[in-house]
C-alpha cells in the first residue's frame, strides 16, 4: 500500500474515532437526561445498564469469527459507558 494510501486510511480512521467519540458524549447527555427525568440514583441506573448488558448474553448468536470477543468488548463498553454516566448522576 502507498504511502498516500495510508495516509488516506489513517486519516479517515481518525475522522471516525473523533465521530465516535462525539456520539459517546452525545448519549451519555441523553441518558444522564433521561435517567434524572425518571428520578433514577446512580446506583438504580447501574441497575438498568447491568440488564441492558445481561440482554447481550441472551441474544442470538450469528457464528462470525470473532464475535464472542467483540461482545465481550460491548458489554466492557457499556459497563465504561455505565460508570462515567453514575458519575454525572452523582454530581
Amino acid at each position: 500500500m502507498s504511502d498516500d494510501a495510508n495516509a488516506i486510511l489513517a486519516g479517515a480512521i481518525m475522522a471516525i474515532e473523533d465521530h465516535v467519540n462525539a456520539l459517546d458524549i452525545l448519549m451519555r447527555g441523553l441518558y444522564e437526561n433521561r435517567a434524572r427525568e425518571l428520578g433514577l440514583s446512580p446506583d438504580q441506573f447501574a441497575a438498568y445498564m447491568t440488564k441492558l448488558t445481561a440482554s447481550i448474553d441472551r441474544s442470538p448468536r450469528r457464528g462470525f469469527e470473532g464475535e464472542s470477543r467483540a461482545l465481550e468488548q460491548v458489554k466492557q463498553r457499556l459497563e465504561t459507558f455505565s460508570e462515567a454516566v453514575q458519575v454525572r448522576l452523582r454530581d
